[in-house]
């Protein structure tokens, strides 16, 4: 039996609007790198309501809010990016960019709104024990010397350790609300080459008693089309793409000089280093060969986005639980884009994760003039909802007097809705003390008013609370109706709440609490037990057991 429909977007609509309009706000004022003060001010001041400790001034306009709860020793860091493109907006949108030239071309508004969202719910909920930074990063479009390698050399990891640090991009092209990922080389590294032809400059009628340079960057451009194509193995990838060829004004003036614009993309050190020999001696030689000199300035920009494998691992069985598999890419193609985001998993381990913007065609794509941010991954993609989460919970063994053997550890698991994107936040599986009961928090989606359920695991019991569900009334007015659930100021969210301790550990990795009343648990022995209503069957159909080793960090942020 297929599972009901969870989760619709009209369900998250108040904080669907408070979101958007604060993403609009900053898609309307955009700042190129270096220069987003305007944003980063509106960034602090929140995080700053919200009781966040914000150290300013990390990478220039960069900033660090961290928030410390409960005596749990585990470090998550997750990041956004905060800068704009020097691009013409077209799209007509009422909130288009109030700048000429300036826009959010990349969804950079729509990161920064999501996880000062994830922000907020973390603030007010608190339901995780360690150490939360997040990292708002400037400067990420700048292509070299950009903000995460200045972050990382003010000391970022220093100053706020770290045990797994997190990013997100979104993606056109990909269905909305779609994961995509893959474990090692995911994006190329990057370098920019910016070239500098001198000739002879004299009058179009005269070409004899000048040296074009015009003509001599036209056949480097030809000349570079051969370097990948035939110096390059064909099993290696690698993209030499000119995009820049200026020279001249006047058209009966031959220019005494042309510059040339060159991206460079590759994913291997040894292909990397091949092209700037090949590029190099190449320019030089036609440049010569013409008469010309040529003056090139060749910049290795982001290095590999290499992704850690626990944490892609991590990732997609988190995003699986949520979305189902049908809308997780474990193992997406590497593309040949570049992010700074490179440096700090340089620094850290951790994992950048891409989700689907939807379609790109019209122009779309990013770095597009009509290109936006969609404001449908703010309530988890698709309106057909994805049911509660499925959650594997970490383990390792620990020491309990009350019972030899017995293995104790805390976890906290967050899902939220949070700013553009959904936003799954593991949290802090960190060992408990001699007695402790394994705690486990999961903020699901939404569920009908009268839709829960739980599992009494161990010796532990549910704890049932309140779910906010807003539905659209008669008059088109949002009603509040109470559920189960143990927040009530989470604007429609739900939590359960476990105890469990007992020598074996039977992990429910299935949450679905989605039945037409709420399940009794029943008493038991150190066993999942339920009452024998048909509304517990129903859940228990939905509850997995399995047995899951995982390391003692578990943090991963997926947008």
């Amino acid at each position: 039996m297929s599972a009901p429909v969870l989760t619709q977007v009209a369900d998250l609509q108040p904080l669907h609007e408070e979101l958007s309009v604060l993403r609009h706000h900053i898609h309307r004022h955009p700042e190129l790198a270096f220069a987003e003060h305007a944003t980063s001010d509106l960034v602090a001041d929140k995080l700053t309501q919200w009781g966040y400790q914000v150290t300013r001034g990390i990478g220039q306009t960069g900033l660090v809010a961290q928030l410390k709860v409960g005596e749990g020793g585990k470090r998550l860091g997750l990041r956004a990016d905060m800068d704009a493109l020097p691009i013409q907006e077209d799209t007509g949108l009422p909130y288009a960019s109030a700048t000429p030239g300036l826009m959010h071309a990349c969804g950079h508004d729509g990161h920064t709104t999501m996880l000062l969202g994830a922000a907020r719910h973390l603030a007010q909920t608190r339901r995780f024990s360690g150490t939360l930074n997040l990292i708002f990063q400037p400067a990420e479009e700048r292509g070299f010397d950009s903000g995460g390698k200045a972050m990382v050399a003010d000391g970022l990891f220093e100053r706020f350790p770290c045990d797994m640090v997190f990013a997100m991009h979104n993606h056109p092209g990909a269905p909305q609300g779609h994961f995509l990922m893959r474990q090692g080389p995911f994006l190329a590294a990057g370098d920019r080459v910016f070239i500098k032809i001198l000739g002879v400059g004299g009058h179009a009628a005269r070409p004899h008693l000048a040296v074009d340079p015009l003509v001599a960057s036209a056949a480097i451009v030809m000349a570079l089309q051969t370097v990948v194509s035939r110096n390059v193995d064909p099993n290696e990838s690698a993209v030499v793409t000119v995009g820049r060829l200026r020279a001249g004004d006047a058209l009966n003036v031959i220019p005494a000089e042309a510059e040339i614009g060159i991206s460079v993309r590759s994913f291997s050190p040894a292909v990397r280093a091949l092209l700037k020999e090949r590029i190099t001696r190449l320019v030089e030689s036609t440049a010569e060969a013409h008469g010309a000199r040529a003056e090139i300035r060749y910049i290795e920009g982001y290095p590999v986005v290499d992704n850690a494998a626990d944490a892609v691992a991590l990732a997609g069985d988190v995003a699986t639980e949520l979305v189902g598999a049908d809308r997780v890419a474990r193992d997406f193609p590497k593309m040949m884009g570049s992010e700074d985001f490179a440096y700090m998993l340089q620094a850290c381990p951790g994992a950048l994760v891409r989700i689907g913007n939807g379609p790109s065609e019209g122009g779309r794509g990013l770095h597009n003039p009509r290109y936006d941010f969609h404001d449908g991954n703010l309530t988890v993609g698709r309106p057909s909802g994805a049911g509660w989460p499925n959650v594997s919970w970490p383990r390792s063994p620990g020491s309990d007097p009350q019972g030899a053997g017995r293995e104790q550890r805390h976890v906290a698991f967050g899902i939220g809705h949070a700013g553009e994107y959904i936003t799954l936040l593991l949290l802090f599986a960190a060992e408990a003390g001699p007695g402790d009961a394994v705690t486990h928090l999961a903020r699901g989606l939404q569920a009908d008013a009268a839709a829960a359920g739980a599992v009494a695991a161990g010796a532990g019991q549910f704890h049932p609370g309140r779910l906010g569900r807003h539905q659209q009334g008669a008059a088109g007015r949002h009603r509040q109706q109470p559920a189960m659930g143990l927040d009530a100021q989470c604007g429609g969210t739900c939590f359960f709440h476990f105890h469990a301790s007992r020598e074996r550990w039977r992990t429910p990795t299935s949450m679905r609490a989605a039945t037409r009343g709420p399940a009794v648990p029943a008493a038991g022995g150190g066993q999942n037990t339920w009452s024998k209503s048909s509304t517990a069957r129903s859940s228990m159909k939905r509850l997995r057991a399995a047995y899951m080793w995982r390391s003692p960090l578990r943090a991963c942020w997926v947008t």
